[in-house]
């Protein structure tokens, strides 16, 4: 194979060994100097001392190193190294990489406890429900975001730290484009956009041009306004509120329903009574 097939392989395979090694002897991933020492030796040692670099090694010896490094990836978990109850499995999985990558921060800062030690300490923290066998997240979306909050900030992670801050922001700006699409249901004849939430609003001059410069405070208030004014127009125009565009539930299959037939009923006339 040609040095991008095989860079496309070996890489992951490397990293993901790298990992291993990092989670088992309390190493930071983001250590390139421990990362350099790790990897020439690990190289060393499976090659004999042959082999100082993959550059311009032929495709036998390619293939060696890729089926070398496949016995030092870690072995799939059957179940979550620690068990959670409340959250979707993906988000298990974002958490399990963040906790990770956090506790490893953390044991460079010098702690000592393990990683799933580590976890439950934090989970206590935030007052989770449960213990060593089952942690019960009481509310998926709200528990999520302050625990991957906390560990965003530990691991010094810029993208979680900005996600979990803004997640209000962005739920209700999309509830409140929302609003907008059933306002322009209701009123064809007129055209609903931020605009018109500003000039509805009392305090407009306090509203920002943009709505992606609005707090979450504020965007809470507007969306309980414009909930409160699309129901007054429901009940003016006869419209159930539950016909509208965006709460339509997802189109499913009708029902076959079968009628069980009852027998027909047969008058008999006493005429026809035959006697014996």
């Amino acid at each position: 194979m040609n040095n991008r097939q095989f860079n496309g392989v070996y890489r992951p395979l490397v990293k993901a060994a790298w990992s291993k090694f990092c989670a088992s002897n309390g190493t930071a991933t983001n250590n390139k100097e421990a990362y350099d020492t790790w990897y020439r030796q690990l190289l060393h040692d499976l090659t004999d001392g042959i082999v100082h670099s993959t550059k311009g090694i032929d495709d036998k010896t390619q293939r060696y190193l890729i089926s070398a490094f496949q016995g030092h990836m870690p072995k799939p978990c059957k179940r979550n190294f620690i068990p959670i109850k409340g959250w979707k499995k993906p988000q298990i999985l974002r958490f399990e990489e963040l906790a990770t990558k956090a506790w490893q921060a953390a044991v460079t800062n010098g702690t000592s406890l393990k990683l799933v030690p580590w976890i439950e300490a934090i989970f206590t923290q935030h007052k989770v429900a449960g213990d060593s066998d089952l942690w019960v997240m009481s509310n998926c979306t709200k528990s999520f975001d302050n625990i991957m909050a906390d560990l965003a900030i530990t691991a010094g992670d810029d993208y979680w730290i900005k996600r979990t801050a803004s997640q209000s922001e962005i739920r209700l700006r999309y509830q409140l484009n929302r609003y907008l699409v059933d306002l322009n249901h209701i009123d064809p004849t007129n055209t609903y956009t931020w605009a018109y939430v500003r000039g509805m609003y009392k305090q407009s001059a306090s509203l920002p041009i943009d709505i992606n410069d609005c707090p979450a405070q504020t965007l809470w208030k507007l969306v309980a306004m414009l909930d409160t004014h699309i129901r007054r127009l429901c009940d003016k125009q006869g419209i159930r509120p539950k016909e509208l565009p965006t709460r339509i539930p997802e189109y499913k299959a009708p029902l076959t329903i079968r009628i069980k037939r009852q027998p027909a009923t047969v008058e008999t006339r006493e005429e026809d009574i035959v006697p014996f």
